[in-house]
């Protein structure tokens, strides 16, 4: 048995083990894009896992999504935009640590890293920037050699589960693998009989494999193997495109071709009608499968690597363990020089094209005059910065002061020290938030009661306002807001929001909270549809990061500004920190005001909601650089340096 084969035999080891793997990270991620263009980038057998997800992401949300690989999305210069996925075994290959490089230079909203080890060059570089998200599992069967097998077993069961799980919960993948592929024979048996079966398609030099939608993932995965293990040529068409001049490979080369088809439910007759115009001379064979849409490209990828097993032992070469020359291995170390990445290069020369990019994701495409535009809006808002002196600040809390992970928590003790000084010198702090009295019992807890009387707290997106010290707010006795009464009433009379979701009402706010990873945004644009046209000017609903709220029309964060430039003197000023500074985020109106900062989202006013964080940073680490960069005078503070972005 070669090393390859042995790793066939394991795949049921790693199919169970897939089957039980975790991957809530996975899942908010792939929930929070489904609303964004994806670009999905692989080297090798990984290039077949973002085929993958690729033809998931499309399928299931309807945006256009596409796998590359590093050299080109290098190249391409693709909109910030679109959201990103590498996808890599070891995380130790050049290409895909550039590439991650690139992406966060480039200031992609949304990066996930999946990587097959728990420990890897590319994880340290991505736990290193706060936007990037890391999804990691160790592979627990045997190392795969040089072609990937269960590694990637492993990638597609868990990307399956995952698109499945938010988009189709009625399909399930089978519980053991033996229903997709062997069914009832024991491995020798199988290995055995498809060695007969396929003999006659491996014997000739090029292969023609012919797939609908869901089998061009087993086709990219058999190219890849057949080349990196030289045992033949592989030639990829869809059942349509082999018919717009491709089929005349065959007919000039019948003693050298035979044809593979892939043929899910939903190619089976278009499959059908193509292969019966196939010479007889010509050796085909057709792998169906009858279970749906993605179970099928699992079952297709798991009959490709059978073949390649077939195709090994006829040419007498182990797939995973080929012979690799010296210069393949120099190949392989290759890689794109740092200084050559582009975007890096207009850091380099341009620092603040990053906070440009993060108002303008196209920046780097408009025209001269636009580009002017854009400069000038950002010089003059660093200056107004630069030259005020506040003698208080508002901060958003959760996704601003607390991060997602802190989010049960409270805010963390590098937060509250910066805090802690900020109040012994005076300065008035507000903290403007979505929720009730839950902030005020941490803050309670996590600030000495000395400094209470300076900090004033607007519940509820500024619905009730209070000083930490005042237990009495937020006041749920008062009578429930009959806007919010009348719309909640709708909600939950409609079945739609089921057990899926937590509907929370509180007097001056209307809360819907999703129990699974579902799209924010998604949910606000279905919310608002159940506002009664008689109750529209009466309500706002805002996106904050973790629900979706209803609230007064006469209720905003920007009641807790206000509250507090009373407490001062009017020529002074108050620095507004936020996440949510998009339009319809919770942090919108607060960030809508002359001196204002985001660690995230930003809106398209080119006057205030400048995020000038750190790149690859988001969230509190953005909030606790703006900190850091604060310095104490003795009746105010103040920006005394530019930003730096950092790289």
């Amino acid at each position: 048995m070669t090393k390859y084969e042995s790793r066939l035999k394991q795949m049921n080891q790693a199919y169970d083990y897939s089957m039980q793997l975790k991957f809530e990270d996975l899942l908010s991620f792939l929930s929070k894009i489904q609303n964004s263009p994806l670009i999905i980038i692989g080297s090798g057998g990984s290039l077949s896992v973002a085929n993958l997800i690729s033809i998931l992401h499309t399928r299931y949300t309807g945006q256009i999504s596409k796998h590359i690989s590093p050299l080109e999305f290098i190249s391409a210069k693709i909109s910030s935009s679109s959201s990103v996925i590498l996808v890599t075994a070891s995380g130790r290959n050049a290409d895909i640590i550039k590439s991650l490089k690139e992406a966060v230079y480039r200031e992609h909203q949304n990066i996930l890293v999946i990587c097959a080890k728990e420990k890897s060059p590319i994880l340290t570089i991505a736990r290193k920037y706060s936007k990037v998200t890391t999804f990691n599992f160790p592979v627990t069967v045997k190392n795969d050699g040089f072609l990937a097998v269960n590694s990637m077993v492993i990638f597609s069961i868990l990307v399956i589960r995952a698109y499945l799980q938010l988009f189709d919960k009625k399909t399930l993948l089978p519980d053991k693998m033996d229903e997709l592929i062997y069914k009832g024979k024991s491995f020798n048996e199988f290995v055995e009989n498809y060695q007969k079966l396929m003999d006659p398609i491996v014997s000739r030099e090029s292969i023609m494999i012919l797939f609908g939608f869901w089998g061009q993932f087993a086709a990219i995965d058999i190219e890849s193997k057949f080349i990196e293990a030289a045992l033949g040529n592989i030639i990829l068409n869809d059942f349509r495109n082999f018919g717009h001049g491709r089929h005349n490979w065959i007919a000039k080369k019948k003693s050298k071709s035979s044809i593979v088809a892939l043929v899910d439910k939903d190619s089976r007759d278009i499959a059908k009608r193509t292969l019966k115009y196939i010479p007889e001379e010509i050796p085909k064979i057709s792998i169906e499968s009858t279970f749906p849409g993605p179970i099928s490209a699992l079952e297709f990828l798991f009959h490709i690597f059978h073949v390649v097993n077939v195709a090994g032992k006829k040419r007498n070469i182990d797939p995973s363990r080929p012979s690799v020359p010296d210069f393949g291995r120099k190949l392989y170390r290759l890689s794109v020089k740092k200084r050559k990445l582009p975007t890096l290069n207009l850091i380099l020369k341009n620092p603040e094209i990053t906070f440009l990019l993060r108002k303008n994701p196209f920046y780097l495409k408009e025209q001269p005059l636009v580009k002017k535009f854009w400069k000038k809006a950002y010089n003059s808002f660093i200056d107004t910065l630069l030259n005020a002196k506040f003698r208080g600040i508002i901060f958003d809390f959760d996704g601003t002061l607390c991060s997602s992970k802190e989010r049960w928590d409270g805010i963390g003790s590098d937060i509250s020290q910066k805090l802690i000084t900020l109040l012994e010198s005076d300065t008035l702090i507000g903290i403007a938030t979505g929720r009730g009295d839950s902030i005020r019992r941490d803050l309670q807890k996590k600030l000495p009661k000395t400094v209470w009387d300076k900090i004033i707290i607007g519940y509820h997106n500024g619905g009730e306002i209070g000083y930490l010290n005042d237990n009495s707010q937020p006041d749920e006795s008062q009578r429930i807001n009959k806007s919010l009464k009348r719309i909640e009433n709708e909600i939950t009379n409609s079945p739609i929001f089921n057990d899926d979701f937590k509907i929370k009402l509180k007097p001056n706010q209307l809360s819907i909270l999703p129990k699974p990873a579902i799209n924010l945004t998604t949910l606000r644009i279905i919310s608002s549809n159940f506002i009664p046209d008689n109750e529209k000017e009466n309500v706002k609903i805002l996106e904050s990061s973790h629900s979706i709220d209803i609230i007064p029309i006469e209720s905003s964060k920007v009641n807790l500004l206000k509250k507090m430039a009373g407490n001062l003197n009017s020529d002074e000023q108050i620095l507004c920190i936020g996440d949510k500074g998009s339009n319809f985020g919770n942090d919108y109106e607060l960030l809508n005001t002359p001196y204002s900062l985001s660690v995230n989202e930003v809106s398209s006013n080119p006057n205030n909601c400048w995020n000038l964080g750190g790149i690859g940073q988001s969230g509190k680490a953005i909030a606790l650089y703006y900190l850091d960069s604060l310095n104490i005078k003795e009746s105010f503070i103040c920006f005394e340096r530019k930003f730096n972005v950092g790289y």
